[in-house]
């Protein structure tokens, strides 16, 4: 199966495995240095959005310049001291070290000793324990190392640091120290997420209340604002470090700040667990061959919108994960997904180019039947570039279908090509013949039109169909634009060439002729019946003097040449009917009509007409009444012709489901041979014995105008001794039911 693989399809496994092993690459830790910016960009931008605006469990007291400017008549360790009397409601007191006094501290160890909750904050290079730092009344003590990641932000802290002895960070400390006022993670559980490199989403600085210690030490703010917090004291707006809490925040903030900003996410949940290892690189692998599966599936504008709407998805997994309290990192993948949409961007236009020139050497395997020149290998090496060379195509391409409009033109019918009921092509004929019909701006009657030539088609595409355009009746012929090969594509077979022929003239010599013949046949009528007329009365008054055999000849003559004009005549009316005529009655009444017109003869022959037998919902339909009863006795009469005497001639009228109803004449007579089956229908054609009364030969084709005008057919089946059968069928469309 490998084996079998062009060159194309092993550049593109070689160009994914490549890919594949390049995102599982990125996709480790020690590749972070290198794509961790980005990743740090997307989460604080996530966070944002996500992290919500938490109810503070802490608050802020700065020991900034201004607030000792104002207390420059205290000691800072009775300030200090003050500070804690004030905070006495307060969860945790941290202290950063830079507050604390290098002497006279005797009045603070009271106050801490008095409050009971002090958490003391150890320098970062605190190796053992000042003699002259206040011990006594300590709850806890912890360090301050702060994690930091790519463009400086701060990722998280150390919750543990080893110097001499094992100390907490100091952001444990005060939450173990009011643990009893807040719903904590155990503590083995917090270090092991931090241990394995989880990420603090910390919210805005300003969602964290910050006091001034001279406010509050003047009692400038209530009371109740420290009540249940973990409150963190340090100095601000110094020379000391300052942090970043986010890459796109160009806020700086002092460790006191952050230390508060990094409990109150550990207290509401904040702590985000970084996805890694085998579970990110499957992830990743996941993505990037997705997005080879995307790309491999075409090349339309459907592809470039799917490829978009996978970067989409992309950026907003990370997002998504995060509110779900995980971090999935995107790695290396922008990077990947770059290089597969340029990738197969090439493919494409490599593609495409290979198509255009090999479409121009198909043209040219037969320039003679072009009529035209063609760009050839040398024109192609003048160009410059892929432009230059699909240009020179497409400019080859134009003077072909400038030809084909040429020719479609000097067409002397209007003609249109058109696809999925949309004119795509058409000649000045045709055009002609749109405007003539858009008063309006619209061109609908034509598409409408075409609906309608579709729905008649049958076979492989190829029918005809009169239709009005404006004032002019048109015959419309239509065959499939594409033959051969191609039409095998479901663009192709939706292509069709309309022609649009002029017949208004050639009905209206039709209709003159008819109306000619009909006037010739009513003017043979009075003649013929004059000399009949004529002979009869010469025969009784001069019986003596003329030749009886004679004037028997004569009258048979004149009676048969009546009997042509007055068929020829009912023919042309059948002929000329129009469904303004059209009335609904019921079809037994008109087969009871014509059984009785035909009774008198029957019974001359001692022929038994027995029924007409009926369905029980007495068919009704929109008929010609006069015409149709005629047609009727037509077949009875031609059935009592060719009976013997004394037999039966069987007549029904049945329904075949909803679909038609029959009207069946059956004969017990000599039946007909298989030959004059086929020309029974033909003017002028008998098949009858010599020597039996027939007729001229126009009564069955009459039957079968009549009846087909109604939209229903006739069917006659023949067995020679037996008999045959007439069967009328008209079809559902003319049809209803009686109520």
């Amino acid at each position: 199966m490998l084996m079998r693989l062009g060159a194309d399809a092993w550049k593109r496994v070689l160009f994914v495995t490549v890919v594949c092993v390049a995102v599982a690459c990125g996709s480790q830790s020690w590749i972070s240095p290198v794509t961790g910016a980005l990743d740090r960009v997307l989460f604080d931008a996530a966070a944002e959005w996500v992290v919500p605006s938490r109810t503070s469990h802490v608050a802020v007291v700065h020991v900034d310049p201004a607030s000792a400017g104002a207390l420059a008549n205290r000691t800072q360790a009775s300030s200090i001291s003050d500070l804690l009397r004030r905070l006495d409601r307060a969860a945790s007191v941290t202290l950063e070290p830079e507050v604390m006094p290098s002497h006279d501290i005797g009045e603070l160890s009271d106050a801490i000793a008095a409050h009971g909750r002090i958490v003391l904050a150890l320098p970062a290079m605190w190796v053992a324990r000042d003699a002259s730092t206040p011990q006594e009344g300590v709850a806890g003590a912890g360090h301050r190392q702060v994690v930091t990641g790519h463009l400086g932000a701060v990722r998280g802290f150390v919750p543990w640091a080893i110097s001499g002895a094992s100390h907490p960070h100091a952001v444990l400390e005060s939450m173990r120290v009011a643990r009893k006022d807040f719903r904590t993670p155990a503590d083995r559980e917090l270090v092991e997420r931090l241990a394995s490199g989880a990420v603090l989403a910390l919210s805005a600085p300003d969602s964290v209340p910050q006091y001034a210690l001279g406010d509050v030490i003047r009692g400038g703010v209530p009371d109740d604002a420290f009540d249940g917090k973990m409150v963190f004291v340090g100095r601000s707006g110094s020379n000391e470090a300052s942090f970043r809490t986010s890459s796109i925040r160009p806020q700086w903030l002092s460790p006191v700040q952050v230390e508060a900003l990094m409990a109150e996410a550990v207290v509401d949940g904040g702590l985000v667990q970084v996805v890694s290892g085998p579970s990110i690189v499957i992830l990743h692998l996941l993505m990037a061959l997705t997005l080879v599966l995307i790309c491999s599936l075409g090349s339309t504008w459907r592809l470039h919108l799917a490829v978009m709407t996978w970067f989409a998805v992309t950026l907003v997994m990370p997002v998504a994960t995060l509110a779900m309290g995980s971090w999935v990192g995107l790695g290396v993948l922008p990077i990947a997904y770059a290089l597969i949409y340029a990738y197969f961007a090439w493919e494409n236009l490599h593609n495409a180019r290979r198509a255009w020139r090999q479409e121009v050497r198909d043209m040219q395997a037969n320039p003679p039947l072009l009529g035209m020149p063609l760009p050839v290998e040398q024109e192609h090496r003048k160009v410059r570039g892929p432009a230059g060379e699909i240009r020179s195509l497409v400019m080859a391409m134009r003077r072909l279908q400038r030809t084909a409009i040429s020719m479609i033109d000097h067409l002397p019918h209007p003609v249109l090509i058109v696809r999925d009921h949309r004119v795509l092509l058409w000649n000045e004929n045709a055009a002609r013949i749109m405007a003539s019909t858009d008063r309006h701006g619209d061109t609908r009657p034509i598409a409408m039109k075409w609906e309608a030539a579709l729905r008649c088609a049958h076979g492989n595409g190829e029918g005809h169909q009169e239709i009005r355009i404006g004032d002019r009746e048109m015959l419309m012929l239509e065959t499939p634009f594409c033959m051969g090969e191609v039409e095998s594509s479901r663009e192709d077979a939706a292509c069709r060439l309309l022609c649009l022929v002029d017949i208004a003239g050639v009905k209206e010599g039709v209709t003159q002729s008819r109306q000619a013949l009909t006037h010739m046949a009513h003017d043979m009528r009075s003649p013929l019946s004059t000399m009949l007329a004529l002979i009869e009365e010469h025969g009784e008054s001069q019986a003596d003097a003329v030749d009886p055999g004679f004037l028997e000849d004569l009258r048979r003559q004149a009676d048969y040449s009546l009997r042509v004009a007055s068929e020829f005549l009912a023919l042309s009316r059948a002929e000329q009917m129009s469904r303004v005529q059209f009335s609904p009655v019921v079809l037994r009444d008109l087969v009871e009509e014509a059984v009785d017109q035909c009774q008198p003869e029957a019974d001359r022959r001692r022929i038994v007409l027995q029924g007409p037998s009926c369905v029980p919902e007495e068919p009704m339909a929109e008929v010609c009444a006069d015409l149709l009863v005629r047609a009727f006795v037509n077949v009875i009469d031609n059935a009592i012709k060719y009976s013997a005497d004394g037999s039966i001639v069987d007549i029904s009228l049945t329904s075949s489901g909803h679909a038609q109803c029959v009207v069946r004449v059956v004969d017990q007579g000599e039946g007909i041979a298989p030959e004059h089956l086929d020309r029974l229908f033909e003017p002028f054609y008998r098949a009858g014995r010599k020597g039996l009364a027939g007729g001229v030969g126009l009564g069955l084709p009459f039957v079968q105008r009549v009846v087909q005008q109604h939209g229903g057919s006739v069917c006659v089946t023949s067995d020679l001794g037996v008999g045959t059968t007439f069967e009328l069928s008209f079809q559902r469309m003319a049809l209803q039911s009686a109520a």
